[in-house]
């Protein structure tokens, strides 16, 4: 773990069996390799160092990313939010490749990336606590401890493979913080998912495009979508179908032709890469370092050959990490001798000493797992001695015991007395540390017994110390909740600690920590931006970074962060890992706020000792520029592909200062499936506050996400608003045919004329042509086609269309008698509007208002939206007499009120002998509800 004094180094000089020590719990743990752990119960916790912000564990930016626009922007939302979701998806969907994009994403300041493939609860838990915490000695909190030390942290966690059961328990222990997770079991109960399907075809075609290395010919296209519709738009199967197709040598059209009546071909990998391949297979599940395929094949170039059989699908490549088989279901003994012996002499190398879960240790624990179901107990144990330090002082604690039972089996398998009294300490020991008492004493003794059987004088001792703690527990130390560690640039006071631990003969360990001391600056302090419109980029300034000490700053990441970081972009830097004394660099910062008002942030760069350099960020969001939209964006439902939605309608409203817009077009990856309807928006100028509205149509020409937005221009062509548009494409309910050649265009919305055309360059001819009705398609536009867009036909087959003969009627209804709130609802069904209504002069003989007349009258056929005035008859009330009561003004204001009138104006000032009276005057008939005012009548 990272060390709590900063810029502090430190050198473990060890004599005899102790390498190192880890706190857990109210015991401190020393690490022992030939006797086994000592445990020493602590006089005080350890506290471990509160990092001012998560450490930013991200992975490589995925290359490429296509598509999933929206539900990257979905998922970064709710991270922000603190919320819980989960991606599901079958293998191949590209669920990996989406988290670390999300991870990656720069809306998110502080982020915690791990993958929980085969980790338990208890190595999630782990992981997230070193991100959040450093410490000089190594800690191992409990359920307890991690609860309180990280239940105020803020953070997005981004959690691949991880088991679905673990979800809801790794959240109750971090629940300020937003969870993204890729559940490899199903959906984690009571957390809301996000499916994943195929991308979009246009999004398809591109990664297809990305992965044959060239742009596509006009001439291929058709050859490119059957592709990926063969490969179900899956990315990491479009991938697949693009190298097999650049590594066939043949022209596109041809292969996919190939592949569609015969079904794609599968890789056939041969010599070198049958090689590292079979390497890899050998042992299921194991992600391999290049640099040990590499060794044990002879292959110099391995990761880049691998690299490509990624491509093809053969293999997952892990960014940073190595690679793993997927789907390569053989392998020959000959390799997976090579790859045992391998890792068996890199332990044997080590000669027990403890490393760091790495690539290599999980590897390690995949293959000893995997001696273990075939019996080769030798190698079960050389490669548990360097898995049982390891684990032990990393905190992976149920990895721990995995491993610890696996070398129990092997050791008594193989009679080794020794192996099996220190596998059984190991566990006792685990369990004295978990306060399992009962289990600790039965393995402690266990252990004993053979080490005093043995003459192992000094096993015995390590043993014997740990159960004499066991019947006096110590008094539990209450917990703290860490600090955080405060801003400090300073050189550091150089610090000298040494401390010595003496267990037994020969166990002995001394540490010395040595100082460092260089000190980074950003320079200016702060940038203040100058005033800008909403949702408007400004200009860009620069800040530079400064390492005014003597010694190299190891910097961890430059970020934004604060309330309003997503105002505050980093367009450019130079900074990378190391700055050197003297040195400097330098960071570009545009801003462009989100909202009107002060906006404030911070620029944010991590040093190696966790502690922060920070500048200050401001600006002010001025009134936007553009109109407003209402809705802010437009989501559709679940739509068969090839049919159009209902229309969804949005209203702009200018800004105070007016605009002037030009044509509104949509824009996008899957612009193709939205069309603008009834638009009163395009080539207007606004008043200020004014409004306007559009429509807008969806029919969907794939599966899946279809995302797009709606572009706002300025009438000199500057888009000054977006309104973001997204909607789900749906199978047919029927059947598709299988293709066979020829494919239905899309021609809804198109006029007739047109649409005939693009049927004919589609191999197909125009077939009958009727008309019908349509609210949203202008008059000789086509409706729909049948059979619809996307469905695959013999070149040559027809298409009939249906054309818009314009808005279909409607009728006034018989409204005479109805009250006004039926003949609103009576006019909105028939597809009116309410227009001006009339009121009659009040009368006491009506008791409530009902409709007398309309204008158009009953059964007039009207166009859609086209309004119907009403005249409406008008309860009246006399005004009452107020002069009662001795004229006071609560009295006459009693009166108007209990006649169902409301009081207007009241005299200021009443003076004995005034007589009150009312306008209009006693006794005026006025309609119910109307305003009377009081007034002096006469006065002495």
């Amino acid at each position: 773990m990272g060390g709590a004094l900063g810029d502090v180094h430190a050198d473990v000089h060890v004599a005899g069996d102790m390498q190192g020590q880890i706190a857990v719990g109210n015991n401190i743990v020393q690490i022992g390799v030939m006797h086994g752990n000592v445990v020493v119960p602590a006089t005080s916790i350890p506290q471990p160092v509160r990092r001012p912000e998560p450490l930013r564990v991200i992975p490589r930016p995925p290359v490429p990313f296509h598509g999933r626009r929206t539900e990257a922007a979905l998922l970064v939302a709710e991270a922000r939010t603190g919320r819980v979701v989960a991606v599901q998806g079958p293998p191949g969907i590209g669920r990996s490749t989406l988290l670390r994009h999300v991870a990656t994403h720069r809306d998110l300041a502080s982020v915690i990336y791990f993958s929980a493939r085969d980790a338990t609860l208890d190595d999630a838990v782990q992981m997230l606590f070193e991100a959040c915490y450093s410490s000089v000695t190594a800690v191992k909190p409990t359920l307890a401890q991690a609860r309180l030390w990280l239940g105020d942290i803020r953070a997005a966690v981004v959690v691949d493979d991880i088991p679905a059961a673990h979800v809801t328990r790794l959240v109750d222990v971090a629940p300020r913080c937003g969870f993204v997770v890729a559940p490899v079991n199903g959906g984690p109960a009571g957390v809301r998912s996000v499916p994943l399907s195929g991308l979009a075809t246009d999004e398809a075609r591109a990664l297809l495009e990305h992965g044959l290395g060239r742009p596509l010919l006009p001439s291929e296209t058709y050859a490119a979508d059957r592709l990926c519709m063969l490969a179900g738009n899956a990315p990491n199967r479009v991938l697949a179908a693009a190298a097999a197709a650049r590594n066939s040598g043949r022209p596109l059209p041809e292969f996919a032709e190939s592949a569609w009546t015969g079904g794609q071909p599968g890789p056939r990998p041969t010599g070198v890469e049958r090689r590292l391949l079979d390497v890899l297979a050998a042992v299921p599940g194991a992600l391999l370092d290049e640099r040990w395929l590499a060794m044990i094949t002879g292959v110099p170039d391995a990761g880049a050959r691998l690299a490509r059989a990624a491509a093809s699908g053969l293999v997952e490549h892990v960014p940073d990490l190595g690679f793993r088989a997927t789907g390569w279901a053989t392998s020959t003994e000959q390799a997976r001798a090579c790859l045992v012996d391998h890792a068996v002499r890199w332990a044997q190398a080590r000669d027990g000493r403890a490393h760091r879960p790495s690539t290599t240790v999980e590897a390690l624990r995949c293959i000893q797992a995997d001696c273990a179901r075939r019996g080769e107990w030798r190698a079960v144990l050389d490669l548990g001695r360097v898995l049982d330090p390891s684990y032990a002082q990393s905190g992976r604690w149920d990895a721990w015991h995995d491993v610890l039972t696996t070398n129990l089996t092997a050791a008594q398998a193989m009679g080794d007395r020794a192996a099996e009294a220190l596998a059984l300490h190991q566990l006792g020991t685990r369990e004295l540390c978990l306060a399992g008492t009962a289990a600790a004493a039965s393995l402690l003794a266990a252990a004993l017994a053979i080490r005093q059987a043995i003459g192992d004088t000094h096993g015995a001792a390590a043993t014997g110390h740990n159960l004499s703690i066991l019947p006096s527990a110590p008094t539990p130390i209450p917990l703290r909740r860490p600090r955080a560690t405060r801003h400090a640039h300073h050189v550091r006071t150089a610090v000298a600690v040494a401390a010595t631990a003496v267990i037994g003969a020969s166990m002995t360990a001394t540490v010395v920590l040595a100082s460092a001391s260089p000190s980074v600056a950003f320079e200016p302090a702060g940038i203040s931006f100058q005033a800008q419109p909403v949702n408007q980029p400004g200009t860009v300034q620069s800040i530079s970074l400064i390492n005014h000490g003597s010694a190299t700053a190891h910097l961890t990441g430059i970020r934004s962060a604060g309330t309003d970081a997503t105002d505050f972009e980093i367009t450019d830097t130079n900074c990378g890992t190391e700055l050197p004394p003297g040195q400097s660099c330098r960071a570009s910062i545009t801003f462009t706020p989100v909202a009107e008002g002060e906006r404030q942030a911070k620029l944010a760069l991590d040093t190696a000792d966790g502690a922060p350099i920070q500048a200050h960020l401001s600006g002010t969001g001025s009134p936007p520029i553009g109109p407003t939209s209402d809705p802010p964006a437009v989501v559709f439902g679940p739509q068969e592909v090839g049919t159009g939605s209902t229309p969804f309608t949005v209203t702009l409203t200018a800004p105070a200062s007016g605009t002037g817009l030009g044509s509104l077009v949509p824009d996008g990856p899957a612009a193709a499936d939205y069309q603008l309807v009834a638009d009163t928006c395009s080539h207007i100028t606004a008043p200020a506050g004014g409004t306007c509205t559009f429509a807008v149509l969806f029919t969907p020409s794939a599966t899946g996400t279809r995302s797009a937005s709606v572009q706002i221009p300025a009438t000199d062509g500057r888009v000054v608003a977006t309104v973001p548009v997204r909607g789900t494409g749906t199978p047919p309910r029927t059947a598709t045919p299988v293709p066979v050649g020829a494919v239905v265009p899309r021609t809804i919305g198109m006029p007739l004329a047109a649409a005939q055309n693009a049927i004919s360059a589609a191999r197909l001819r125009p077939g009958a042509v009727t008309s019908a009705p349509s609210d949203t398609v202008p008059a000789g536009s086509v409706v729909s086609s049948s059979p619809p867009a996307g469905t695959s036909l013999a070149p040559g087959s027809q298409v009939r269309l249906v054309t818009s003969s314009g808005a279909a009627g409607c009728t006034v209804p018989q409204l005479v008698g109805l009250t006004i709130e039926a003949a609103k609802a009576a006019i909105a069904r028939s597809c009116g509007v309410l227009g001006e209504m009339r009121r009659g002069k009040p009368s006491l003989a009506v008791k409530q208002a009902t409709v007398t007349s309309t204008d158009p009258p009953a059964g007039t056929t009207l166009a859609k939206g086209e309004p119907v005035q009403l005249a409406v008859s008008t309860p009246g009330v006399s005004v009452p007499n107020v002069d009662v009561d001795d004229h006071t003004i609560e009295d006459a204001e009693r009166e108007i009120k209990k006649a169902n009138l409301v009081v207007g104006t009241v005299p200021k000032v009443v003076k004995t002998g005034d007589k009150l009276g009312t306008s209009p005057g006693l006794g005026t008939v006025v309609a119910v509800g109307s305003a009377v005012n009081i007034i002096i009548v006469n006065s002495d």
